[in-house]
């Protein structure tokens, strides 16, 4: 029983500052080789690492044991399992923050284009500044809150539904009809309407 408390407990224990670096070093190789890393290839080719390959082997080893990474049968190298892409994505990752004229560069193209059009701005500014994919998700429709509805007639037999939601979103449906639409009673409808939805959730688009 002491034994596989000990043993859990390395498992648990805060890696060093040596053992970071490690797995910081295979995450971002595999990343771009897709190809499994191994201790001579980081102490070649990892401008920052100054170890030799022995000791990138015992820190290797280490994190194997910890399940950080995994030692695939057909290769001498590591891969990083999803117990060190989590460590990495959460705590490893450098993350550098904008510059004040980039920051003022965002602000200025995004304030001036309604919701959805400054959502797709973000995504390309996203991309331009950190020079990655960058992908902006619209919020789950399911989950917004419905503000208002509006019925408007564009014919005898055809009819707007405007629908306002929560976060300035708005979404519109086209209606077809089998009576003539009239102005006046689609005024009180949408009273009437919206008394019975204003600040509910609906799955109105599923």
């Amino acid at each position: 029983m002491s034994i596989n408390y000990s043993f859990r407990k390395h498992n648990d224990r805060e890696l060093t500052d040596r053992e970071k670096f490690i797995l910081r070093s295979i995450v971002q190789a595999y990343i771009l080789t897709a190809s499994p890393v191994g201790s001579r290839f980081l102490s070649k080719y990892v401008e920052e690492c100054k170890l030799s390959p022995a000791t990138i082997r015992n820190v290797m080893a280490d994190l194997e044991d910890m399940e950080f990474i995994s030692h695939p049968h057909t290769s001498a190298g590591r891969v990083p399992t999803d117990k060190g892409y989590r460590l990495y994505v959460d705590s490893l990752m450098n993350i550098e923050h904008i510059s004040e004229s980039e920051q003022t560069v965002v602000d200025k193209h995004l304030i001036a284009h309604p919701y959805e059009g400054a959502l797709k701005d973000a995504s390309r500014i996203l991309g331009s500044l950190s020079h990655y994919l960058a992908i902006v998700e619209l919020p789950n429709l399911a989950d917004i809150i419905v503000r208002q509805i509006q019925l408007m007639p564009l014919s005898s037999q055809r009819l707007l539904v405007v629908v306002e939601l929560d976060s300035k979103l708005v979404r519109t449906v086209t209606l077809e009809t089998d009576i003539d639409i009239q102005s006046a009673p689609l005024d009180i409808v949408s009273t009437f309407i919206n008394s019975k939805i204003s600040g509910k959730v609906y799955d109105i688009f599923e």
